[in-house]
C-alpha cells in the first residue's frame, strides 16, 4: 500500500483469499455471517472485492448463467455488516462494449464503471474510462499511468465519444487514402479499383474505410477515373496524368 501513496493506509484492510477463495463462499449462512461480523468489526464502509471471476470458478458458478446465486448473498452480506457501497471488478466482454457474462452483471448495480483500451488489440493502449448509472453519466476520457504508483490516474483530459470516434474514423480514412495514393505512384501502369481495394486491404485498412477514402480522394481531385475501365490515375502538379506515363 505504500507504493499506492495512500493518504490513510490505516483506512484499509486487506483480506487475500487468493490461496482459499472457498472461505469466500458466501452462499453458506455461516460463512456469510462470519464474513459479516469480520467486516463490521473492522468497521467497512466500502468492500472492493477484486476479481469475482476466480471465486465463481472455485464455487462452481458460471459467469453466464449464475451471476444471481453469487450476486443475491453478495446483497445480503453487505446488509448484515452495515456497508452501504461495494465495488465488484469484472472483466469486459462481448469485444469490449459490456461486461463479460451474464446480464445480472449489469442489472445488480446502481453505476457500471468502464476501463477499456482505447485501441482495441493493443495491449499497450492508453486506458479509457466512463460510468453510467443512476444518476451518474460520465463521458470517456483517458487514464495515465504512472509507473511510480504502478496504477491508472485520472489525469487525462475529458474525451467526448461522438468526437473522439469522428476523429478516429476521420484518422484511419486518411491513411487509407494515403496508402492508396502510394499505391498509384509507385504501380507502373493504372489500377483497377480492384487492385487498390486489395493493396489497401493488405495494409490492413478495412473495406468500407478504403470506400470512403477513394470516394474522398475523386471528390477532391486526387485522383480521376475512365468509368468504362474504372482505372485509377494519379494528379501531379503537372496535371492529370495517368501513372506509369
Amino acid at each position: 500500500m505504500g507504493k499506492l501513496d495512500i493518504a490513510n493506509p490505516e483506512k484499509v484492510t486487506l483480506w487475500s483469499i487468493r490461496d482459499d477463495k472457498r472461505t469466500f463462499d458466501i452462499r453458506d449462512d455461516r460463512i456469510r455471517s462470519w464474513w459479516a461480523k469480520k467486516l463490521s468489526e473492522a468497521r467497512v464502509e466500502v468492500l472492493i472485492l477484486d476479481c469475482v471471476r476466480p471465486v465463481l470458478d472455485v464455487l462452481g458458478l458460471d459467469q453466464d448463467r449464475d451471476a444471481g446465486k453469487f450476486l443475491e448473498p453478495l446483497a445480503q452480506l453487505l446488509a448484515e455488516a452495515g456497508i452501504d457501497a461495494a465495488i465488484i471488478t469484472q472483466h469486459m466482454g462481448h469485444e469490449g462494449t459490456r461486461t463479460r457474462g451474464d446480464s445480472r452483471w449489469r442489472e445488480w448495480p446502481d453505476v457500471e464503471w468502464r476501463i477499456k483500451k482505447r485501441q482495441k488489440g493493443q495491449d499497450r493502449s492508453p486506458r479509457v474510462f466512463s460510468a453510467f448509472g443512476r444518476d451518474v453519466d460520465v463521458d470517456e476520457f483517458v487514464l495515465e499511468f504512472d509507473s511510480d504508483l504502478n496504477t491508472l490516474l485520472a489525469r487525462g483530459a475529458p474525451v467526448n465519444s461522438g468526437a473522439r470516434r469522428k476523429a478516429e474514423r476521420a484518422a484511419r480514412t486518411q491513411a487509407a487514402q494515403l496508402t492508396i495514393l502510394r499505391a498509384l505512384m509507385d504501380a507502373a501502369s493504372p489500377l483497377g479499383t480492384r487492385a487498390i481495394r486489395k493493396v489497401a486491404m493488405a495494409e490492413g485498412h478495412a473495406q468500407d474505410v478504403v470506400e470512403v477514402a477513394r470516394k474522398n480522394a475523386i471528390a477532391d481531385g486526387l485522383i480521376t477515373t475512365e468509368r468504362g475501365a474504372m482505372l485509377w490515375h494519379s494528379i501531379t502538379d503537372k496535371g492529370r496524368s495517368r501513372v506509369g506515363e
